[in-house]
């Protein structure tokens, strides 16, 4: 990959790429399990003369074009490993990601479960099979997901040499493309020392995902019910909801159904379905009571050549005296977007990032 460099209202621009591949399971996000969903390939980061880049890893990193750093390490406190090369290739990449236990060429659905900005994040598994009421969410594998820890040094500017990193600079996002038909269902996890946000990059302003509700995890075209205590069967919520992991007292349960409707028309969507069985107890009001996952859009991070000054952006990181920034991004797939269902099945997402140093120190 060719990487240019250039200069757009003082923004130097570096780009880094992570590509794309083609979906492979075939069922419903929920019904995946083990099943390869996305195949990711081609990933590369390149880097500008003004802003070097690095690998922050406790696990050691040894390959070519890779090295570590004792003086930035020991300032910093955290292992750095900086590419020697202007470009940093896709084989280096998937090494990283394969050394410190991240998917390196596939990923799963997942979810973040309830979350709002500058909380802590984690990533979970789908909740427990259709049939029972257990609600809970384990801890998602890393292999599941993509996890870049990067470390940048913003070198000249504005009171800052060649040799010199300079301290109290943002790095910004100046570009950014998304690609593939299973796009909607991607979402971005940014995460600094000023930052810790979910972003969902097809979105045009703020806004959340519901990440409880029932679901038909079995694909038989009825929302999975379950028999209570009572005798009496009702529809399962999954996920997180008000009161999770106490007591089904916030739910609210409709009249049971008085007649028998099954479809087969549902492109294996075990999202939106009408259908039920006679006798069971229906959810209703579900948004009133499902927790929520907010996420925001790029607009407040994203730099583009039509905006005016970049100082109005909010960086993904600043430089700290010894001109060292750091960012962690997750890249994964939110099993709770109503757009990941079976017919994105065979499709593809590739993503496009550029990073770039500020001239001018943060005010």
């Amino acid at each position: 990959m060719k990487t240019t460099t250039r200069i757009i209202a003082g923004l130097a621009m570096i780009t880094a790429i992570i590509g794309g591949g083609t979906a492979s399971a075939a069922y419903a996000w929920y019904q995946l399990n083990q099943d390869k969903v996305i195949n990711l390939s081609g990933t590369s980061l390149g880097k500008s003369a003004d802003l070097k880049i690095g690998f922050v890893s406790d696990t050691a990193l040894s390959y070519e074009g890779l090295s570590y750093s004792d003086t930035d390490s020991t300032a910093s406190g955290k292992p750095i490993y900086w590419s020697e090369n202007k470009t940093v290739p896709s084989d280096m990449v998937k090494y990283v990601l394969q050394t410190t236990g991240y998917s390196y060429s596939d990923l799963y659905p997942v979810t973040s479960g309830a979350y709002n900005k500058g909380d802590s994040f984690n990533l979970y598994d789908a909740p427990y099979p259709y049939g029972t009421f257990k609600n809970s969410h384990d801890i998602a594998a890393k292999n599941l997901t993509i996890h870049l820890s990067l470390a940048f040094k913003v070198l000249g500017g504005s009171g800052a040499t060649s040799e010199t990193g300079a301290s109290n600079r943002g790095v910004y996002l100046s570009a950014f493309q998304l690609a593939g038909s299973a796009k909607n269902s991607v979402r971005l996890h940014l995460s600094s020392t000023n930052l810790s946000t979910i972003v969902n990059p097809l979105a045009s302003a703020q806004g959340k995902t519901l990440v409880g509700g029932p679901l038909d995890l079995n694909q038989d075209g009825i929302f999975d019910y379950a028999k209570a205590d009572d005798g009496n069967s009702y529809e399962v919520c999954y996920g997180q909801y008000t009161g999770w992991k106490t007591d089904n007292s916030a739910l609210v349960y409709g009249a049971p159904y008085s007649a028998t409707v099954h479809s087969t028309d549902r492109n294996f969507d075990c999202f939106a379905n009408p259908n039920h069985d006679k006798g069971v107890y229906p959810l209703s009001d579900v948004s009133s009571y499902a927790s929520t996952a907010y996420y925001e859009n790029l607009a407040s991070y994203l730099y583009q050549t039509n905006m005016g000054d970049y100082t109005e952006l909010t960086p993904l990181c600043v430089t700290d005296a010894n001109g060292l920034g750091f960012l962690d991004i997750d890249i994964y797939m939110e099993g709770w977007d109503l757009s990941l269902i079976n017919n994105v099945i065979g499709s593809s997402i590739g993503t496009s990032f550029s990073f770039a140093p500020g001239e001018e120190e943060v005010k």
